[in-house]
């Protein structure tokens, strides 16, 4: 039985640990070998006698090749088509973050169109960029459409200076808009920050049961959860490590929740891992050429 939360540093033993990864293992290929050997020379004893000879005739050979063939070439098929696509969504996912990032390049080059840009308004579609490409990976790995995504990040604590809190500063549209109303910031000495800092903000975690981990003080309940139990059941946290201006750290955390039960699993946590540099890669930046401009443009008008 699966726990609450289960932390991971990696993915790559994700299909060792199936039913699957076991059978074709070594091991299970030796036991299967030994199996074999032990029964080949005779029926089992509890066989039916009345069906102890069968035999096929070649028609019916064929007819089973043919099924079986047919369908190994839709699985085919279906699995090179998806792969295809996800390889295509993350290469987009790519482009637009370099097309952003090429835009900002821009910006700094022409100092006297600062006035003309509202960066806001920039910053909240760079993440709203992020969060989809996000969402739609995830909806076509998993084939859950009821994923959706959102993003915490760090800010100052302006009554304790060495402290920072995580702030929700963008989730898609399927999450309910009124949690912008109950949505709350969580400072990094307590909760899943806290947890995350003091794993060196390298694991990530799957939340099998919301619920349950808050009753072991895994998660630390909002209003949000409360006004919208039936919103989130699993998910995915992912830290967001990136240069903060000072020093590299959690400049945020990074959320991929659903709305059904056994939706991520351990093969997951690799692309979310991708997922999350990209993403803090990409705000980093963001937020340093902000700054660049800002004072920039502050320094222009004086």
């Amino acid at each position: 039985m699966k726990r609450c939360v289960e932390p991971f540093a990696d993915g790559r033993e994700a299909w060792a640990n199936t039913v699957t990864g076991t059978i074709v293992s070594t091991k299970g290929i030796v036991v299967s070998l030994l199996f074999s050997i032990t029964t080949m020379s005779s029926l089992p004893f509890w066989w039916p006698s009345e069906i102890r000879t069968v035999t096929f005739d070649l028609l019916t050979i064929l007819i089973v090749i043919t099924i079986l063939s047919l369908l190994s070439i839709i699985y085919l098929r279906n699995r090179s088509l998806r792969s295809l696509d996800i390889k295509y969504m993350l290469h987009q996912f790519a482009h637009d973050l370099r097309d952003f990032q090429s835009k900002k390049w821009m910006h700094l080059k022409t100092p006297h169109n600062y006035r003309k840009v509202d960066f806001k308004q920039e910053y909240k579609e760079h993440l709203s960029l992020i969060c989809g490409h996000i969402k739609e990976h995830f909806r076509r790995i998993t084939k859950d459409d009821s994923i959706e995504v959102a993003i915490r990040l760090a800010r100052p604590i302006k009554d304790e200076p060495d402290n920072v809190e995580y702030v929700t500063r963008f989730r898609t549209s399927g999450l309910n808009k009124n949690r912008e109303k109950t949505t709350s910031p969580i400072p990094a000495n307590k909760g899943l920050p806290r947890y995350l800092i003091e794993k060196g903000c390298q694991e990530i975690l799957i939340y099998n049961d919301i619920n349950e981990a808050v009753k072991m003080n895994l998660f630390q309940k909002t209003t949000s959860e409360e006004k919208f139990p039936n919103e989130i059941h699993t998910m995915v946290v992912c830290p967001l490590n990136a240069w903060d201006g000072s020093k590299k750290s959690m400049i945020g955390i990074l959320y991929v929740t659903s709305r059904n039960k056994k939706t991520f699993k351990e093969e997951h946590i690799d692309t979310a891992r991708f997922m999350g540099d990209m993403t803090a890669s990409a705000i980093a930046f963001a937020t340093s050429v902000y700054k660049i401009i800002n004072k920039s443009s502050k320094w222009s008008q004086q």
